[in-house]
């Protein structure tokens, strides 16, 4: 385990701040939009990442048996669900531009 007490606090901070804030965000669109867990896509996501190691049928043990495990993963569906909603509202129109113009673009 690597020792942090030797950095700075303000390293961490803005990215557990912006973390905290996605979080916040994600637990609101949740709240307004209804999203509620697809257990489909729950059993396929556990499915496929169990499939990834040698022994898929403990890993598959762990989850069911382990709440916190699950939920973590639970989450992490969630947050995918959240991200497709946001897809399928979101409006896109085309715009041509450079390399330079698109990695100077500040808007």
């Amino acid at each position: 385990k690597m020792d942090t007490s030797n950095f700075p606090d303000d390293l961490f901070e803005a990215e557990g701040t912006k973390r905290v804030q996605l979080g916040l965000l994600v637990g609101e669109l949740i709240k307004l939009e209804g999203i509620k867990l697809d257990q489909t896509r729950f059993d396929s996501t556990l499915q496929e990442m169990a499939a990834s190691y040698e022994q898929p049928k403990q890993v598959l043990e762990y989850y069911t048996s382990n709440k916190e495990a699950r939920v973590g993963l639970e989450g992490m569906v969630l947050e995918d669900q959240v991200v497709d909603h946001i897809l399928a509202k979101a409006k896109v129109s085309e715009k041509k531009t450079n390399f330079d113009g698109l990695m100077n673009n500040t808007k």
